[in-house]
């Protein structure tokens, strides 16, 4: 190192903050300078000295280091752990991007810190199931919404049923759920009841007499085929940039577009399309959609010039990010159907 054990051993003395904070900053800049020749010896030092150290800076200078050591691939285990443990301004870095934290580390600080460092772990690049069903298990809203969108968290089994359960009764991560082709089949086992439902009203319409062993398997099969088709849909679509040059080029149909993206639950690139069309914010279509009532959304959809396969597309998907609520998709198509023309922006009330 740049300055040597017994440098080290007496710039550790030194009390006064702003020495402290000098230090801190000498220490991090020779371990990066000579990280790649330290021994274990000098590594243990620089932990030792360092540790010490923290206690007695002020919070910015640990949030320096912090953001210094983050990335480092080889930064010291002792104080990275350190540091992760610290207050969320400080540890943050650390939580969301050090690869030095081991499944232990993340696993007890899931468990004893607060709100703001469970969601710091959850947008890790890689987040594993251990540590997912801790997050899910003591998460709260935030939290539940990040690990959803984290497609590099992986779920067990009951984390992942867990996760749908909670999604039932907030619909956010309900719909953020069902972009995961890898949680297909524990969103479909959830929509059962609805399945079953419907599998009640229309046997019941048609007159049909169904043995309770033929209603199982009928209901197994629509769950089989739902999950698939959701993990199928969800890895499909094209990107948006794509779609949208083969619609200007003419070789794509926009309501074919519409479809491809409805089906693959891409609810902003959706947004994107639709609200650029109808002339109305991103934000607005995404309101409609999750909308107890179906109204302004048929409005928007009919500003955009929405065919009625394309407008059956979204309802399908509504349904399958709002299982709970939504009125009969036959309703509202025919209702759709009947609507004078395409509506203008102006005409489509916020």
């Amino acid at each position: 190192m740049a300055v040597s054990v017994t440098q080290l051993q007496m710039l550790a003395r030194e009390r006064l903050p702003g020495k402290r904070h000098e230090l801190l900053r000498a220490l991090t800049d020779a371990f990066f300078d000579s990280a790649h020749r330290l021994s274990v010896k000098e590594r243990a030092l620089f932990d030792d000295i360092v540790e010490r150290v923290l206690d007695d800076v002020e919070p910015l200078a640990r949030r320096e280091l912090a953001e210094r050591l983050a990335a480092f691939p080889n930064a010291p285990h002792r104080v990275v752990v350190h540091l992760a443990g610290d207050i969320i301004e400080v540890a943050e870095p650390v939580l969301t991007h050090s690869p030095v934290l081991a499944d232990d580390d993340l696993a007890r600080l899931a468990q004893q810190k607060s709100q703001d460092h469970l969601l710091a772990i959850s947008r890790r690049y890689r987040v594993s199931e251990r540590i997912t069903d801790i997050l899910v298990d003591r998460g709260d809203a935030l939290v539940l919404d990040a690990v959803a969108e984290n497609l590099g968290a992986r779920f067990s089994p009951l984390g992942a049923a867990t996760l749908v359960d909670k999604a039932s009764s907030r619909e956010t991560l309900w719909y953020r759920l069902a972009d995961r082709a890898d949680l297909a089949a524990y969103v479909a086992e959830r929509l059962t009841p609805e399945l079953a439902e419907s599998i009640a009203a229309e046997t019941a319409r048609r007159g049909l007499g169904l043995a309770p062993a033929q209603s199982q398997t009928l209901l197994q099969e629509m769950r089989d085929t739902l999950a698939a088709r959701l993990e199928a849909a969800a890895a499909r679509a094209r990107p948006l940039d794509e779609l949208n040059e083969q619609i200007a080029a003419g070789t794509l149909r926009f309501g074919d577009a519409v479809i491809e993206l409805a089906d693959a639950d891409r609810v902003s690139d959706l947004a994107a399309l639709i609200g650029g069309r109808a002339g109305i914010a991103n934000h607005a279509f995404v309101g409609d959609l999750f909308a107890s009532e179906e109204t302004r959304l048929m409005k928007t959809c009919r500003a955009a010039w929405l065919e009625l396969e394309s407008f059956s597309a979204v309802l399908r998907m509504r349904r399958r990010r709002r299982p709970f609520g939504t009125a009969d998709v036959g309703r509202l198509l025919r209702a759709y159907q009947a609507m004078p023309g395409p509506a203008s922006a102006k005409d489509v009330s916020r």
